[in-house]
């Protein structure tokens, strides 16, 4: 049993219970070098984590963004298609891509390609419109 000096003016720091490993000890102050890389370790484990989550919240934010104006711009030239009379040249079968000219669309080369069917023996035309744009950091 190990009998402590009350009288004694040695300060005693970073004491802990007895069923510690650690030995109660004026000499025992600080940390070792394998606990304090362990911490870093986590620390650096917990960054990462948490920086990837704010990127891919960003990131997600981004593309609704583009999706949105995407499909405004369909809109807008669906409502242009169907203001058109019915033989009108622009309403022939076929596909025809046009540039995007507004907006962050046409600064990542947005493109129009919108196509347009007849259905065989009635008076009914199909017109199917597709925006397409480069993602930031990809190769068109």
């Amino acid at each position: 049993m190990k009998a402590i000096n009350l009288l004694s003016k040695e300060k005693i720091v970073g004491c802990v219970p007895r069923t510690s490993h650690r030995v109660c000890s004026s000499k025992n102050k600080g940390l070792t070098l394998i606990e304090v890389l362990v911490a870093f370790v986590v620390l650096g484990i917990t960054a990462t984590l948490f920086y990837q989550a704010f990127a891919s919240a960003a990131w997600s934010g981004a593309g609704s963004k583009w999706r949105e104006e995407a499909l405004n711009q369909a809109r807008k030239q669906v409502e242009y298609l169907m203001s058109k009379d019915f033989y009108a040249p622009e309403l022939a079968n076929g596909s025809i891509t046009i540039p995007v000219t507004t907006g962050d669309l046409a600064a990542m080369n947005g493109k129009i390609i919108y196509t347009i069917q007849t259905a065989p023996n009635t008076q009914d035309k199909k017109i199917t419109v597709k925006v397409t744009w480069d993602e930031p950091g990809e190769q068109p």
